[in-house]
């Protein structure tokens, strides 16, 4: 009786740690991470997720605070994270609904190439045990602008 006393009260404390509160709740929030060596230096800024509100596979540049704010809004967000546009442009890539979890964007480095600027991407594919959920997997990534015309494609293999 007292082994089942003690798994019990175990099981009850574990459940109320779980539950998120207001302070606990996990939030998106683009943290400047350690500068990255490619064509310009610069603080990586990006952000990626399960969930958005764009069902089919898309590419979006956001050259302006307009593109931005709309990009944002799209993904279903209330406010776009701030970004100095002057500077920046933002690139997001959508790839539309899958039937699990697990799936996600890497946004990586441009490379320069027939005077173009091209901005790779890889997605990434579950392997082993997954969430049987419906899921809307995005990256966005800020990049320095270079006054050069951009394309997002996939990495090459």
């Amino acid at each position: 009786m007292r082994n089942k006393l003690i798994v019990a009260l175990l099981l009850t404390a574990g459940c109320k740690a779980l539950q998120s509160t207001p302070e606990t709740e996990p939030k998106l929030v683009a943290e400047p991470k350690t500068p990255t060596a490619g064509p310009a230096e610069t603080l990586l800024m990006e952000w990626t997720e399960q969930y958005s509100n764009v069902e089919k596979p898309a590419t979006v540049i956001a050259a302006n605070e307009k593109e931005w704010q709309a990009l944002w809004k799209a993904i279903g967000k209330q406010e776009a994270p701030v970004a100095d546009l002057q500077v920046y442009y933002g690139v997001a890539v959508f790839l539309g609904q899958r039937n699990t979890g697990g799936y996600s964007v890497k946004l990586l480095d441009p490379v320069v190439r027939e005077g173009k600027t091209v901005i790779p991407f890889v997605e990434k594919k579950p392997s082993g045990i997954v969430m049987q959920v419906i899921t809307y997997p995005y990256a966005v990534r800020l990049y320095p602008k270079t006054g050069t015309q951009v394309v997002v494609e996939p990495a090459a293999p």
